[in-house]
């Protein structure tokens, strides 16, 4: 049954009257007083934020190109630095000088004067004897000629410094605007894979179809599958080593799907992880060694359809993410391989979504996630130990985007694949900076780095 306004009491302490109406400010039964009272505190909170708007409206019109952090500070720092570094390797090589003269200027010196010495003493007999000889004025000419020589080379070259032009690129300070904006627009470049400077890109022909091409690098090797039942080893600069193949008796006894549909590099563990559709494959360069890994189970009452698909790790935990719609994501102990925890919507995507592909940053310890909703495609960073949000970059006018891969400095590439592919180069801040254009069709690129 419900209950009149008329019947109650105001809630506010020691108030005794009627109440009158329900206050959404506080949820309590207050009476005519308090009403106003609420009223007019409420309205007195909106002078400050007058004021304050007007405060900030007024920095803003009146603000000026010198009010904003000069970025000249930057350059100048460059320019102090790099001079420091020019001071640093002057005064080392000024100390080198001081210990050569040190150690041989007295040395060098003192063997002149006792050449001279010598000398002078050998003329002060003949003279005394006045019975000098033609040879022996002779001696004395050439040992005076030598011993001027001597000391011309001496005061030269007795400190020799050889030197190289500085070479200084003007391509070693970037300069550019980066707009607070909620879409940033994406600069087209186009220019071969191999000049990007922003991480070491080569690429590898192969004739296969893309979307079985898997591959993973360390600072030594390449891991590269690409569709059949082997698995092919390159160094880093692409230069071929070896062949592996996959499915041997051993693995023939224990499940009959190998294709390999992701793979990553194991810091921790020094070793590579191969993810087919049901298990998780070990992989030890060192003595080529492949083990299956029994614990690694799917952890869904899904469809059977619905297997592994991306795998990444941290170096404590592995993550593995399932295709079909499931924004699930498990995660396994590295060390022991045991299951911890299933994370999904809304700490994984929308429960809509799915995960197209997943990569870990080792150094900012966070999880990089490709995420496809519809018409939708777009770039979710997460904190690795609570999947707390940190950015989202929306990419626009794509057809599939792929590969997910962290760089230096916590920046992201990310790879669209098509005949005409594209390269998405993500700063740090999730901002969308810029997209190179590739031969999709013909090449594939393979991204090393440290």
């Amino acid at each position: 049954m419900a209950t009149s306004l008329s019947s109650l009491q105001c809630e506010i302490n020691g108030c005794k009257r009627g109440a009158v109406a329900l206050c959404l400010h506080c949820s309590n039964h207050i009476c005519t007083k308090h009403f106003q009272e609420h009223t007019q505190m409420i309205n007195q909170q909106l002078h400050p934020l007058i004021d304050q708007l007007n405060k900030l409206s007024n920095k803003i019109n009146y603000l000026t190109i010198a009010d904003v952090i000069d970025p000249q500070q930057n350059l100048e720092k460059w320019r102090s630095e790099s001079h420091r570094l020019i001071d640093e390797i002057y005064e080392k090589k000024r100390c080198e000088i001081e210990k050569l003269i040190e150690q041989d200027f007295i040395k060098q010196k003192n063997e002149q004067m006792k050449t001279i010495i010598d000398l002078k003493q050998k003329l002060k007999i003949w003279s005394d004897e006045n019975e000098t000889t033609s040879n022996e004025v002779r001696i004395i000419k050439q040992t005076l000629e030598d011993t001027e020589a001597s000391l011309l080379y001496f005061q030269k070259m007795f400190v020799q410094i050889e030197t190289k032009p500085l070479i200084i690129d003007p391509d070693f300070v970037f300069v550019q605007t980066r707009f607070i904006t909620k879409q940033q627009p994406v600069h087209d470049v186009s220019f071969h894979l191999e000049n990007l400077k922003c991480t070491n890109v080569k690429t590898l022909p192969i004739d296969i179809s893309e979307w079985r091409l898997r591959y993973c690098a360390n600072e030594e090797h390449v891991l590269v599958y690409n569709g059949t039942s082997h698995l092919y080893l390159y160094d880093t600069d692409l230069n071929f080593i070896k062949r592996r193949k996959i499915k041997d008796s051993y693995y023939m006894d224990h499940f009959e799907r190998y294709d390999v549909i992701d793979m990553c590099w194991c810091e921790s563990l020094k070793k590579i992880l191969l993810l087919t559709d049901n298990h998780l494959l070990e992989f030890a360069l060192s003595n080529d060694r492949i083990e299956v890994i029994h614990t690694v189970k799917r952890q869904h009452n899904f469809d059977f359809s619905s297997n592994f698909y991306r795998c990444t790790c941290s170096n404590e935990s592995l993550y593995i993410s399932y295709p079909n719609g499931l924004p699930l994501i498990d995660e396994y102990d590295l060390s022991t391989f045991d299951f911890l925890k299933q994370w999904t919507s809304p700490q994984t995507c929308d429960a809509n979504a799915w995960i197209e592909s997943i990569r870990c940053n080792y150094s900012k310890k966070q999880l990089g996630l490709s995420i496809m909703k519809a018409r939708e495609q777009r770039i979710d960073l997460r904190e690795i130990k609570t999947m707390n949000f940190v950015w989202s970059t929306r990419i626009e006018d794509v057809k599939y985007l792929r590969g997910l891969y962290p760089l230096r400095n916590n920046e992201w590439f990310v790879i669209e694949s098509s005949d005409d592919g594209i390269l998405f180069h993500i700063h740090a801040d999730g901002t969308l900076t810029s997209k190179v254009k590739y031969n999709g069709k013909k090449r594939r690129p393979i991204l090393l780095f440290n």
